[in-house]
């Protein structure tokens, strides 16, 4: 028996009504006229709203004389400006209108909203996905705990995500901060997904358990990194993406020439190649420097291509983006030995961060003020050349704030492959 009708029963039996319950019957026209449509629609957008057992009173929607009259025959008392839904549906279940009020609604004209039910169910899974998370996250010991939560819920992880795997991705977040506060050493990113997860891909950039692992490092010890920079933060985790992938790119670098690496470098440049030394080299032999004035550090690959083309004097190293382990590892190596590092990056958001994180280190941003931002842009307008707009702000420029406030209002982005010209054949870093 339905819950409808055991609500109803009790009361159906003092009015002395015989409930017929013949579903194959139609139900009377009178409640089937437009005059009373407002009504049944009214209660059914209730029911898709807030589910099929949603019941109290509801506000009477405008009705017509005849359709007043309709329900105070089906009632057996006049309407007033709101109506008990139990009740409509024990009187509806009484006439043999329906099984239930459901039921009801559909053979009188207002059958179920699909589209509403799904959002329905869709916004009771949200809610019981959020509370799940939050008894899970209550029991997190990190004072950053709520901040972590905070930011899954407003970043949309919850609307776009599957929530099965956004609960998932919540425990497993957990596995891996345990993983590493038990690790002795430096692990693998993809040993580590593996061993706790039974896939290497587990925990490939921009999946979800990478971004929710990700943001939950940067909360623990990372906030001086950009959030995206998934391999900074995971690196200053303990986790390293690989040792011979993401190398760093130099031409001319200016290794000391009795050592292993300093063999590779002047071989590279007497064959008029640039080099690519990986993390794994890095480590396995040590870094001797030789004596240099300055080096050029610039964002862009093509750029280090671009020196050994024209067989640059000087010392070009790329980031390729932002700088990786390898890159950080060298240009490093090259501050502690007292090698001035001046970095030329793109006029653009993400190029003004590199230059900021670099400035933070050491280097020392070159070609990188408001003024070289001014002459860029007035040599684009010169070749005609139309410039792609940045629609963030660029953040600080400690190095010169006039940047911040030019690029701010300009937001017209320069990339370094336009400048090639002025970087490599017009000047040299050392005697900037």
């Amino acid at each position: 028996m339905r819950a409808g009708i055991h609500r109803c029963i009790p009361a159906v039996a003092r009015a002395g009504v015989v409930v017929l319950n013949d579903s194959s019957a139609s139900p009377p026209s009178s409640l089937l006229h437009a005059d009373v449509q407002p009504l049944w629609q009214a209660v059914r957008a209730r029911l898709d709203r807030y589910g099929l057992d949603r019941r109290g009173r509801l506000r009477v929607p405008p009705l017509r004389e005849h359709g007043r009259l309709s329900l105070t025959s089906l009632l057996g008392a006049p309407i007033g400006a709101t109506i008990d839904l139990d009740a409509l549906e024990c009187a509806l279940i009484a006439h043999s209108v329906g099984t239930d009020l459901d039921d009801a609604l559909t053979r009188l004209g207002a059958p179920r909203s699909l589209d509403s039910e799904a959002r329905r169910q869709a916004r009771q899974s949200r809610a019981e996905t959020r509370a799940a998370i939050e008894r899970t996250c209550a029991t997190w010991h990190e004072p950053w705990a709520m901040e972590w939560m905070s930011w899954l819920f407003q970043s949309g992880q919850l609307a776009r995500s599957d929530h099965d795997s956004l609960r998932e991705a919540t425990t497993n977040t957990r596995r891996l901060l345990d993983a590493l506060t038990e690790a002795e050493e430096p692990l693998a990113r993809t040993e580590l997904a593996v061993q706790l997860f039974g896939s290497a891909h587990a925990l490939d950039d921009g999946v979800l358990l990478e971004r929710c692992a990700r943001r939950a490092l940067w909360f623990k010890g990372a906030r001086s990194l950009e959030p995206r920079d998934g391999r900074a933060i995971w690196s200053a985790a303990g986790v390293i993406h690989d040792r011979v992938s993401a190398p760093v790119l130099g031409w001319r670098l200016p290794l000391a020439p009795d050592s292993t690496l300093g063999v590779l470098a002047q071989a590279a440049t007497a064959a008029g190649v640039p080099l690519h030394l990986t993390t794994f080299a890095l480590e396995r032999h040590p870094v001797t420097i030789a004596p240099r004035d300055a080096v050029l550090l610039v964002e862009n690959p093509r750029l280090v291509e671009a020196a050994a083309e024209r067989d640059t004097p000087f010392a070009v190293i790329a980031t390729n983006g932002n700088p990786a382990t390898a890159v950080m590892r060298l240009v490093s190596a090259l501050l502690a030995h007292g090698v001035t590092v001046r970095h030329h990056g793109d006029f653009d958001v993400a190029g003004i961060a590199i230059c900021r994180r670099l400035h933070a280190l050491g280097c020392k941003p070159w070609r990188m003020g408001a003024a070289d931002y001014n002459a860029a842009l007035n040599y684009a307008a010169d070749q005609g050349i139309e410039l792609p707009t940045d629609g963030a702000a660029c953040g600080d420029t400690p190095w010169d704030p006039m940047l911040r406030e030019r690029f701010d209002t300009v937001r017209r982005q320069v990339h370094e492959e336009l400048l090639i010209e002025f970087l490599l054949n017009d000047a040299n870093p050392a005697s900037s």
